[in-house]
């Protein structure tokens, strides 16, 4: 069977469903933000079009805000995700979305939703979450769903509720979902394969099966235990591989490193110093690299590609803490924000590929400094540059608000780039249509940052 694809560009998401059988309508809005279509310089033209899995474009067509447009008939079966491109009457690209992959046939309503968004801006897409987590993990399931659960605390528009609970929102519906009841932990850590879901906390770690209904409890590698590494962050590496980086959390230091393989086994690594607050990030070929966060030992180490050797670079002693790291060269790391001896640290590019005597292998820039980025800090290559993201001081009673700067290394610039509802404490996660989403958080009374946040690279 194939289903025509047909809609119209409306500010709102108002626009009915096609009549007749099989016919799915696409609407093309922007969300809680209804001037990006309209705001100066406003949207003149905007192009939809339909991609197949190997990139190739399969339709396009064009029409005015408010128009219609027609993409053509497609088998059900087929995988399509869709480009959207809003240009002012100049020519000029000011607006963009994109949707995550979906085979027509698929769909449980007849009405598909496209997002669009001003570039250079964080942005709401429609409905919000139920409750908001505060410093949760986060994840994508089954490359459509945002997740968050566990953390410091979940508020819902009543006020506190078990952080047990997921939160989840549909980037193919622009909608949140209910999760149901509680998972089995309050994860402090998190790492999502398929429709599987690893929870760790202090006191052990869960698989939960979310399309199975299904949990149980994990036993860990010998010697090792979760608690050492409940609170890092979770990091993708080469070959299916998962890192779960305990020295990366702002507690207690810890030197170990659980490794989730492709096939689910749980490997333990140790480094050779405890960090606390470090920064990490995977670089390809080289391996995990966690730097900073101690006082002694080597600047910076790395567990291998093979997921089990550690090795050490002799970069001096680094106790920066809270960093964001990216890979910004072959073999190049640079370090953005943190904090050293309570002040504001340098940003800084550390080559890994020197082999000794390393502090001469450190360039600092002090051009580009982030110093507003005093916690958590995470950072995504952009083709404008790097994207950070991180907290301010903490406040006295919980987190310091969620940041966000543009750092172009080429233009030499540190850009914030404010959130449409301020936040304390909210999560960041790649998302699987190429943008960074933004999820929970306290607004600054300290009710819950319901609202999810998206930001189009390019």
């Amino acid at each position: 069977m194939r289903s025509p694809l047909v809609g119209a560009l409306a500010l709102l998401l108002l626009a009915p469903a096609c009549e007749g059988a099989g016919e799915i309508a696409l609407e093309v809005a922007p969300g809680r933000e209804a001037d990006a279509l309209s705001q100066e310089p406003a949207v003149a033209d905007v192009e939809i079009v339909v991609l197949l899995p190997d990139e190739s474009v399969a339709a396009r067509a064009n029409a005015a805000p408010g128009g219609e447009f027609d993409l053509g008939e497609f088998p059900e079966t087929e995988i399509l995700r869709f480009e959207i491109t809003g240009k002012t009457s100049e020519g000029e690209v000011v607006a963009r979305g994109r949707s995550v992959s979906i085979a027509i046939g698929a769909l449980s309503a007849t009405t598909l939703p496209l997002f669009i968004q001003r570039l250079g801006e964080f942005a709401r897409p429609p409905d919000g979450l139920v409750r908001a987590h505060v410093r949760a993990p986060g994840g994508v399931l089954g490359e459509r769903y945002l997740i968050a659960t566990g953390g410091d605390a979940a508020i819902g528009e009543d006020g506190a509720v078990d952080p047990a609970i997921g939160d989840f929102y549909d980037l193919l519906g622009l909608a949140a979902n209910e999760s149901g009841g509680p998972l089995p932990r309050a994860a402090r850590s998190m790492v999502v394969r398929g429709s599987g879901l690893l929870l760790i906390d202090d006191d052990g770690a869960s698989l939960a099966d979310l399309d199975a209904g299904t949990t149980s409890d994990l036993e860990g590698p010998s010697g090792f235990a979760f608690a050492d590494v409940s609170g890092g962050i979770s990091l993708e590496g080469e070959d299916g591989q998962t890192y779960v980086v305990g020295p990366t959390r702002d507690d207690e230091a810890s030197d170990s490193v659980l490794v989730v393989t492709s096939s689910g086994e749980l490997r333990a690594v140790r480094l050779a110093t405890a960090r606390s607050g470090a920064a990490a990030v995977y670089v390809p070929g080289v391996g995990l690299v966690i730097a900073g966060g101690a006082a002694e030992g080597a600047g910076v180490e790395v567990v291998h590609t093979d997921g089990a050797t550690v090795s050490t670079i002799p970069f001096p002693s680094d106790a920066t803490t809270s960093a964001a790291a990216v890979v910004t060269n072959e073999q190049q790391i640079t370090l953005f924000g943190g904090r050293l001896a309570g002040m504001p640290a340098s940003t800084r590019v550390l080559d890994l590929r020197c082999v000794s005597d390393c502090e001469g292998d450190v360039q600092v820039l002090d051009e580009l400094p982030v110093e507003d980025l005093a916690a958590r800090g995470q950072a995504y290559n952009i083709p404008s540059g790097v994207l950070v993201v991180g907290e301010a001081e903490p406040e006295e009673d919980g987190p310091g608000e969620t940041l966000a700067f543009r750092v172009d290394l080429a233009a030499e610039t540190v850009t914030p780039l404010p959130f449409k509802e301020r936040r304390r404490g909210a999560t960041p996660i790649p998302a699987p249509n190429g943008t960074l989403a933004i999820m929970g958080g306290l607004t600054p009374t300290g009710s819950a940052a319901r609202s999810v946040e998206l930001y189009f690279p390019d």
